[in-house]
């Protein structure tokens, strides 16, 4: 993942891209500042050969993201609607934040979609909605959200 505002990667988290499969490049609407660190993303790209990928967050209606991937030559690996408010509400609940049926109505097929990119040989235990959803919750389970 890589935080645009903080800069470039310090050495420690470069040798850390070492022993990665792919990196997922996290962007949202604030298209010229990420399109500013593009150049700089590529050289890592070419310095560590392996597939980047965009994820868009708050994707609104008026985002564009495919415009963005297609500027960074990076595919877009899915776009996340905005959860803000029901992150804030997190603050005062006491059931996780996938819980929350709209997060799960706005999120559950980009998941989905990012689940079968993981693990394409495993198409037909993802694309069972029971089967998939109880991976997710697994997966969601170990991090810690609040």
């Amino acid at each position: 993942m890589i935080d645009f505002p903080t800069g470039e990667m310090n050495e420690a988290t470069l040798d850390t891209l070492e022993h990665c499969s792919e990196l997922w490049i996290i962007v949202d609407n604030s298209h010229w500042p990420i399109l500013e660190w593009s150049s700089y993303i590529h050289s890592l790209q070419s310095r560590v050969k392996i597939p980047f990928y965009l994820i868009h967050t708050r994707t609104y209606s008026f985002s564009q993201p495919e415009w963005l991937s297609k500027q960074m030559k990076i595919p877009l690996l899915g776009s996340l609607q905005p959860i803000e408010e029901q992150a804030q509400q997190q603050y005062i609940q006491t059931t996780p934040l996938w819980k929350n049926p709209y997060v799960q109505k706005a999120w559950e097929n980009v998941f989905r979609l990012m689940m079968l990119h993981l693990f394409p040989y495993k198409e037909e235990l993802v694309s069972k909605e029971k089967n998939w959803r109880k991976i997710l919750q697994k997966t969601l389970s170990i991090i810690p959200f609040r």
